[in-house]
């Protein structure tokens, strides 16, 4: 993939704020365009996604002139 383009991942399993540690249990109560959004906490996922995003900045950075 070409810098600057961006990169996708697909957590599978995850629900909505899986990175926030106070997003705790399933059914959580915030309401977004009518909808009930399921927040549950996934550390697994989130240090994946952290690990994700921190190398592709460095990949950003590092063919910068």
């Amino acid at each position: 993939m070409s810098p600057g383009i961006g990169e996708f991942y697909l957590y599978e399993g995850v629900y909505h704020a899986f990175n926030n540690p106070d997003g705790t249990t399933l059914g959580g109560t915030r309401i977004v365009r009518g909808q009930k959004l399921l927040t549950q906490y996934n550390a697994k996922a989130t240090e994946l996604a952290q690990q994700r995003s921190l190398e592709f900045l460095a990949k950003q950075f590092a063919n910068r002139p």
